[in-house]
C-alpha cells in the first residue's frame, strides 16, 4: 500500500512538474526595451543599407543562414537598385504558416524610422522573442522590399506562391508606421476574426489597442487580402500624426518608447493566441 501511494506521489510530481515545464517553455522572454530602442534608432539611411541591416539582425536574434531567403525585388525604373524581400522562416510543429511582415524600404526624406523600421525591426525582436517557445504554425518573417513603390515586395512575393502555399497561409500579420501612438488596428484594412482575437488579447493583458477606419492608404497587407488571405495591420500613428511620415519628421525623436513596448507586447502575445486559435 505505501509503494503504490509513493508511486502515485511520484507520478504526479511528474505530471506536474511536466505541466510547469511546458508552461515555462511557452511564456515569452520578453527583450529589454533599450535593445529595442537601440535597433530602432540605427535604422540606415539608404535602402540597400537597410536589407543588409535587416538580415544581420535576424542573424544576431538566431537565424542560421539556410533560414534566411532574399527575394529579388525591381522597379520600372533601371537605376534604381536591386532591392530584396528578407524572409525568415522559423518551423513549427505543422505546415501552416502565419506570416509576420513589415517593409523595410524609406522614402528620400526623413529618417525613416517610423515609416517603417518601426515594423521591420519589431518583426525581427518578435522572430527572437518567439524562436525559443513550442509554436504550432510555421511563422514567416518578413522585410518587404519597396513598398513606397507600390508595394512591390509584398506583390512579389504573392505572386510567388502556388495556390496550395497560399492556402496554408492561416494569417498575415502587418505591421506599419509603430511607436508614435499606441497601438490600432487598421479596421477597414483587416479580417474581422483577427481583430476579435487581437482585442481580447489587448483586454486580456491590459494593452493598449484601439480600431481606425484608415482611406486612401496602401500596405503590405493589400496583396495578401486580395489573395483571400486572411491579414491584420498594426499601426501606431493617429491620423493627426501622419504628418510625421513622408517628412522630416520622421525620425527616432517622435518615438514614444512606451507606446513602442506596447505595440511589442502586444503583437507577441496575439501571435502567441493566433498560434493556438482555429482561425490561426
Amino acid at each position: 500500500m505505501k509503494s503504490i501511494s509513493t508511486l502515485l506521489i511520484v507520478s504526479l510530481v511528474l505530471i506536474a512538474y511536466g505541466a510547469s515545464a511546458y508552461r515555462a517553455e511557452n511564456v515569452p522572454s520578453f527583450l529589454p526595451e533599450q535593445e529595442l530602442l537601440d535597433e530602432l534608432q540605427a535604422a540606415p539611411q539608404d535602402n540597400v543599407e537597410r536589407e543588409k541591416k535587416l538580415r544581420e539582425l535576424y542573424l544576431q536574434a538566431g537565424a542560421q543562414p539556410e533560414d534566411i531567403t532574399l527575394q529579388g525585388v525591381k522597379t520600372n525604373n533601371p537605376h534604381d537598385p536591386v532591392l530584396h524581400n528578407v524572409i525568415v522562416t522559423e518551423k513549427g510543429e505543422t505546415d501552416a504558416v502565419i506570416i509576420v511582415g513589415g517593409h523595410l524600404d524609406k522614402v528620400s526624406v526623413g529618417q525613416g524610422v517610423i515609416d517603417n523600421w518601426s515594423g521591420a525591426t519589431l518583426a525581427a525582436n518578435l522572430y527572437q522573442t518567439l524562436k525559443p517557445l513550442k509554436m504550432k504554425h510555421t511563422f514567416v518573417f518578413i522585410g518587404f522590399a519597396y513598398e513606397e513603390r507600390g508595394l512591390l515586395g509584398s506583390r512579389a512575393y504573392v505572386a510567388s506562391l502556388s495556390a496550395e502555399q497560399k492556402k496554408r497561409v492561416k494569417a498575415m500579420v502587418n505591421l506599419e508606421c509603430l511607436g508614435v501612438d499606441d497601438p490600432f488596428i487598421w479596421t477597414n484594412g483587416s479580417t474581422d476574426s483577427l481583430e476579435v482575437i487581437a482585442h481580447r488579447v489587448a483586454r486580456e493583458n491590459n494593452l493598449p489597442l484601439r480600431d481606425h477606419v484608415l482611406n486612401g492608404v496602401g500596405t503590405d497587407s493589400i496583396p495578401f487580402e486580395q489573395a483571400g488571405i486572411p491579414n491584420i495591420t498594426f499601426d501606431g500613428l493617429a491620423q493627426e500624426n501622419f504628418r510625421f511620415i513622408h517628412s522630416a519628421l520622421d525620425n527616432f525623436s517622435n518615438i514614444k518608447p512606451p507606446a513602442y513596448q506596447n505595440a511589442y507586447r502586444l503583437v507577441t502575445q496575439f501571435l502567441m493566441a493566433l498560434d493556438k486559435s482555429e482561425t490561426g
